[in-house]
């Protein structure tokens, strides 16, 4: 594909996911969406067969971006603790964004269907071994502590960073706040102790 045809592409799949967010699936027809993209109705079918296929194609290509920059911004880190900072800090900005919140209103108000949801978790894997990696990484190199259970801690981080679009949405917080409150809670749960059992403070 083109960068034309790629540029277009997201620029239909933005649409239609915006008007399923807004009006429910069912009342986004290809006859609308083609009106309100911008595009003939000709156009729009020699891009998606249906408005549930160009969204999928932009929630597909929105996650594939975003692992590209999160897995680009990890890598500049020359620790595995600035690492994690780095990879909550790129996830409480990337569920802050405007594109991330239509996508999620679209999800959680049934506006697209689960098969969308599925196609969408299949591209998510990327950002989860990568944060397994980081963790697995820092324990083996003694940043976290050597009891460290890898998989649940990443699975509960991933829980974690999910309720930050709720905290950003509906709980008045900021994104610095929300980064600042996942961070913290890191800081005192996977990170060695010091004698006496207190956190090990600011080591970088």
């Amino acid at each position: 594909m083109t960068d034309h045809k790629e540029r277009q592409a997201l620029h239909i799949g933005r649409t239609a996911m915006e008007q399923a967010a807004a009006q429910g699936l069912a009342a986004v027809t290809m006859s609308r969406l083609a009106t309100t993209a911008g595009v003939s109705r000709a156009t729009l079918y020699n891009y998606f067969p249906d408005v549930e296929a160009a969204i999928t194609y932009y929630l597909v290509a929105q996650a594939k971006e975003f692992h590209r920059r999160l897995a680009s911004a990890v890598e500049r880190e020359p620790t595995a603790w600035r690492k994690l900072e780095c990879y909550v800090r790129e996830h409480v900005n990337y569920v802050a964004e405007d594109d991330h919140r239509s996508a999620a209103a679209a999800m959680e108000t049934g506006a697209v269907s689960p098969r969308v949801g599925e196609k969408l978790g299949e591209h998510l894997a990327g950002p989860r071994t990568l944060l397994a990696e980081i963790l697995g990484n820092g324990r083996a190199d003694g940043s976290f502590g050597d009891s460290l259970d890898v998989d649940a801690t990443t699975a509960l981080i991933q829980s974690m960073l999910h309720a930050a679009h709720d905290l950003l949405a509906h709980g008045g917080r900021s994104v610095e706040q929300t980064n600042a409150a996942v961070v913290r809670l890191l800081d005192n749960g996977v990170r060695p102790a010091k004698p006496g059992g207190r956190p090990t403070a600011n080591r970088r």
